[in-house]
């Protein structure tokens, strides 16, 4: 069973840029989607310094996700 867990899997080329993108966009859009409108579950998105921190954080990497698609690479 351990041996499952230890097998790596490592993906290269344009796959990993597809699949890092989509990840960067996808929790920067979870994290302005908090900073906008906290669920009830997160009492800590209450003050208004995190809901601040957790948008600044969110629009740095949508827009470090875009940025990433466009790269030009050799």
């Amino acid at each position: 069973m351990l041996k499952l867990w230890q097998k790596k899997v490592v993906i290269t080329g344009k796959s990993a840029i597809l699949l890092g993108t989509i990840m960067m966009e996808a929790i920067g859009i979870l994290l302005l989607y908090c900073a906008i409108n906290p669920p009830e579950c997160f009492d800590f998105l209450k003050e208004n310094i995190n809901r601040l921190i957790y948008g600044i954080f969110g629009s740095l990497l949508i827009w470090k996700g875009i940025k990433n698609a466009f790269l030009q690479r050799k």
